[in-house]
């Protein structure tokens, strides 16, 4: 679904409050793109390519488990032109999670986050996460990475008033962007 700030949120599921299982699924090819030339703070912003656990511009999410499941090819697109200060970011290529996230058993192969392009603002066209962006607490067990991207934006200004190193038009976490202060990764391959 799309916003009227223009932020795009789960590709192929969007979970905003309970709790959330998901078992020996495939998920592939979903993508989310974000609005283009809208203004707000965080405008164009596309969340999670296959799966969001977020309610779009305000945080929150449902706990998300995930066990013997697939993902590959989805993608969170960020919107081209936007203002504002995080406008036009792809977060998640195949993941964005707000709440707690367990990933057991599962792929993700040549999902990806790309950032917007000709946006305006300080943090805007980041590409962050390519497999998967979390603000939860994490934990990846036995799972595999492999040909994930996260893929800054081009031709972006950084605002009037902004220092010229800002960190707009940039990459973070190729596979995993890690936001939580809890992450923790075992007997899993990248």
């Amino acid at each position: 679904g799309t916003s009227p700030e223009g932020i795009a949120a789960g590709g192929g599921i969007q979970i905003e409050s309970g709790n959330a299982t998901i078992s020996n699924s495939t998920f592939t090819g979903n993508q989310v793109r974000g609005s283009n030339g809208v203004t707000d703070i965080y405008a164009g912003d596309a969340q999670g390519g296959a799966i969001a656990s977020d309610v779009p511009g305000i945080g929150g999410g449902a706990p998300l488990t995930i066990t013997g499941s697939s993902f590959s090819g989805n993608s969170a697109v960020g919107g081209n032109g936007g203002v504002g200060l995080s406008d036009g970011q792809g977060e998640g290529g195949a993941i964005l999670s707000s709440a707690s996230l367990t990933t057991t058993g599962s792929t993700f192969s040549g999902n990806s986050a790309v950032g917007g392009n000709g946006v305006t603002g300080p943090f805007a066209a980041q590409g962050i996460g390519g497999a998967i962006m979390n603000f939860g607490p994490t934990s990846i067990v036995g799972s595999e990475f492999d040909h994930n991207q996260a893929i800054g934006g081009s031709n972006g200004n950084s605002g009037p008033g902004q220092s010229s190193y800002m960190d707009m038009d940039s990459g973070f976490g190729g596979a995993i962007e890690n936001y939580s202060t809890s992450l923790s990764v075992t007997s899993s391959s990248f």
